[in-house]
C-alpha cells in the first residue's frame, strides 16, 4: 500500500466513530425529523393539494378569457419529476351546444434549471388527440371572431413596464389531432385528420435540452395525405433544427376570404411560390437565433379597394433572401426585383392619400409611454441588388382648388448594394416619364446612417402650366405656356443644427413662357428664352452664386391703373394678417397681484 492510501484509510477509520456519534446525537434526529416532515407535506402539496387547485384556476381563467363554458376531467401533478398532466379539456361553443375545442391530454415535463433561468424550461410537451370545431360564418368571421376582438382591446400599462416572459419548450408533440372546417357561405366542409406535429424547441432564452424529435407535420386534408420533414443537428454547443418549404402557385385570394379580420381592400388575384429554408438555433450560453433564406415569387397581384377601383398590381416580385435572422433583427438579400408595378395614388380634399386609409390601423395602448426604456435594437438591412422594371404609377390630387392628374411611366430604379449600416454608401439610378412627355432622372448614391445624398438631377421638357394647381394659393397670375430644362448636382446631408443642402453647377432654361393676370386674357410677361449657367445654390447659407444668366425678346406689361397701383404688385397676395393682441384683463384684484 502506497504512503497517500495509508494516510487516506487513516483518516477514515478516524473519521468514521464521529459519524456515528453524530448520527445517534439529538441534532441528527431533529434534522431526520425536520427532512421527513418536509417530505410529507411535500409530498402531499404536489399530489393531492395542488392539482384540485390548478384545476379550479384554470377553469375559473379560461371561461373567463375566452367566454365559454370550460371543464376539465382531471389534472395530476408528479412534483419529484416535475411533471404534470390534464386531462379531458373541453371548451364549449357560447349556446353549449358543440364542442369548440378539446384535448384529450396534456403532458408537460418541467427542467430544474427553470428555477436558475427565471422561466419556464420544459424538457417535453405532449398533446394528444387535439380536436377544433372552426366555422366560418361570414367573409373574415368565425365562430371564435369575439375571441380575436376581445384580445385586440388595448390593454392599459402598467406604470414599471414588465419584461417579456423567458421561456423554453422544448421536444413539442401533437399527436393524432383532428380539425372540423365548416364554410357555411360556400357550402363546404373541410376535414384534417390525423394530425401529428413535432417541434424540437421554441426558446427566447439560453437553455440546452436533450432533443429527441425531429420537426415534421403529417395530416390528411381532406382525404390527401400532407407531410413537411426536417432535420435536427447536434453541434457541440448548440442545436439546429431546419425545416423546408415548398409552395407552387399558392392561391391568395381564395385563402384571403378565410382570414379573420376585415380586410379594408381586396386582392382580386395573385400567386405565391415558396421555397425556403427556416432554421432555429438554441445555444447552452446565448439567445436562440431563428433564421430564414431562400427565394419568394409573388406573381400577377391585382389588389382592389371596397369599391373595386384600382389600388396596386404587379406581373411579379421575386425575393431572394440570403439571410433573415429574425430574432437579431438582420436581413440579408442577394435580389429583389419588382416587374411591371402599378401604383394608383389618390389623394382626398383634406390632403390624405387614400392609400394610407387601406393600411391596417395600429390598436393604440392606453397609458403613458415609460421614457426610461432602452431603445429597441436597430434593424440592418443589406441588398445586392433591387430593380424595379417599368413601374407606373397614376397620380390624381383633389386637395387643390382645381384638381390635378398625371401619369409616370417607364420608371426604372437600380439599387446595387443596399445597406443601414453606418458610413457605408449605396448607388442608385432612377428615370420615368410623364404622360406629357416630361423626362426625369436621377442618380448618385446616399446613405441611411447618417441620411445623406450626393446625387445629379436631370429634368427635360417640364411644362410649368401643369403644376398651376399648386401655385394657385399663392400667385395671382396663371402660367400660360412654358417648358423648363434643368440640370443640377444635389447635395443633402442631416446633422449639426441645420441638415447640408446644396444645389451645384446648376443649369436651366426656360422656353416660351407665357403668362397673365387671372382672369386677363393678355399676357403680362412672356419670356421667349431665359436660361441661366453654372449657379451654385446654399439654402442652408441662403446664398446664391449665378455663374451667368441671358435672356432675348422677353416682354413685360406695366400698367398702372386709377387709384395709381401698378399690376406688377398684385403678383401676390396679400399676407395674412397678424393675430390680434391678448386681451388684457381688467380685474382689479389680478392688477393688484
Amino acid at each position: 500500500m502506497s504512503l497517500s492510501k495509508k494516510i487516506l484509510t487513516e483518516k477514515a477509520a478516524s473519521l468514521l466513530p464521529r459519524a456515528l456519534q453524530f448520527i445517534r446525537s439529538r441534532r441528527a434526529k431533529t434534522i431526520g425529523i425536520i427532512a421527513l416532515i418536509f417530505f410529507i407535506i411535500f409530498s402531499i402539496t404536489g399530489f393531492f393539494i395542488l392539482p384540485p387547485y390548478v384545476k379550479q384556476v384554470a377553469l375559473e381563467q379560461l371561461s373567463k378569457e375566452l367566454g365559454r363554458e370550460v371543464s376539465i376531467e382531471s389534472v395530476s401533478i408528479n412534483p419529484y419529476s416535475l411533471s404534470a398532466t390534464i386531462r379531458g379539456i373541453v371548451i364549449k361553443e357560447p349556446d353549449k351546444s358543440q364542442t369548440f375545442v378539446s384535448l384529450g391530454s396534456l403532458h408537460l415535463n418541467l427542467e430544474m434549471m427553470s428555477l436558475i433561468k427565471w422561466g419556464p424550461v420544459i424538457k417535453e410537451i405532449i398533446i394528444e388527440k387535439p380536436y377544433f370545431h372552426i366555422v366560418r360564418t361570414a367573409a373574415n368571421t368565425y365562430n371564435f371572431s369575439d375571441i380575436v376582438e376581445r384580445t385586440n382591446k388595448p390593454v392599459e400599462k402598467a406604470a414599471t413596464p414588465s419584461k417579456p416572459l423567458r421561456f423554453s419548450l422544448n421536444n413539442i408533440q401533437i399527436t393524432d389531432g383532428s380539425i372540423d372546417f365548416i364554410d357555411e357561405p360556400m357550402h363546404k366542409q373541410h376535414s384534417v385528420r390525423a394530425l401529428s406535429v413535432a417541434i424540437p424547441f421554441i426558446s427566447n432564452l439560453p437553455s440546452y435540452v436533450d432533443t429527441f424529435v425531429k420537426p415534421s407535420l403529417k395530416a390528411t386534408v381532406n382525404g390527401t395525405d400532407v407531410v413537411f420533414k426536417g432535420d435536427t443537428k447536434p453541434f457541440t454547443d448548440s442545436f439546429e433544427t431546419s425545416l423546408n418549404i415548398n409552395l407552387k402557385d399558392f392561391n391568395i385570394p381564395f385563402y384571403m376570404t378565410y382570414v379573420p379580420v376585415k380586410p379594408k381592400a381586396n386582392i382580386r388575384s395573385g400567386l405565391l411560390d415558396v421555397g425556403i429554408v427556416i432554421a432555429y438555433r438554441q445555444y447552452k450560453d446565448r439567445t436562440p437565433t431563428l433564421t430564414i433564406s431562400g427565394d419568394l415569387l409573388l406573381k400577377k397581384l391585382d389588389i382592389v379597394d371596397l369599391k373595386d377601383a384600382s389600388v396596386a398590381s404587379l406581373d411579379s416580385f421575386a425575393v431572394s433572401i440570403t439571410s433573415a435572422e429574425l430574432f437579431d433583427k438582420r436581413f440579408s438579400f442577394s435580389n429583389i426585383i419588382l416587374q411591371s408595378p402599378n401604383l394608383a395614388l389618390t389623394r382626398d380634399r383634406s390632403g390624405n392619400l387614400t392609400l394610407f386609409s387601406l393600411l391596417p390601423e395600429q390598436p393604440a395602448a392606453a397609458g403613458k409611454t415609460d421614457e426610461s426604456k432602452p431603445p429597441a435594437s436597430k434593424v440592418s438591412v443589406e441588398a445586392g441588388n433591387i430593380e424595379v422594371r417599368k413601374g407606373l404609377i397614376s397620380f390624381s390630387d383633389a386637395s387643390n382648388p382645381k384638381p390635378f392628374t398625371t401619369n409616370l411611366s417607364q420608371i426604372e430604379v437600380r439599387v446595387a448594394h443596399f445597406s443601414t449600416v453606418k458610413d457605408k454608401p449605396t448607388a442608385f439610378s432612377s428615370a420615368f416619364i410623364t404622360e406629357s412627355g416630361e423626362i426625369v432622372k436621377l442618380d448618385g448614391e446616399f446613405g441611411v446612417d447618417p441620411l445623406f445624398c450626393e446625387n445629379k438631377l436631370s429634368l427635360a421638357s417640364v411644362s410649368l402650366k401643369k403644376y398651376m394647381p399648386y401655385l394657385m394659393k399663392q400667385v395671382r397670375f396663371d402660367i400660360a405656356d412654358g417648358k423648363l430644362d434643368l440640370m443640377t448636382g444635389i447635395k443633402y446631408r442631416a446633422g449639426g443644427e441645420k441638415p447640408l443642402i446644396q444645389l451645384a453647377a446648376l443649369e436651366a432654361s426656360l422656353k416660351d413662357f407665357r403668362a397673365a393676370m387671372r382672369d386677363e386674357k393678355n399676357d403680362f410677361l412672356k419670356v421667349p428664352i431665359f436660361s441661366i449657367k453654372d449657379t451654385a445654390i446654399d439654402l442652408t447659407e441662403q446664398k446664391v452664386d449665378i455663374g451667368s444668366m441671358s435672356t432675348d425678346k422677353g416682354l413685360i406689361v406695366v400698367r398702372r391703373d386709377k387709384e395709381g397701383s401698378l399690376n406688377l404688385a398684385n403678383l401676390m397676395p396679400p399676407p395674412p394678417p397678424p393675430p390680434p393682441p391678448a386681451k388684457q384683463s381688467t380685474n382689479k384684484a389680478q392688477a393688484a397681484k
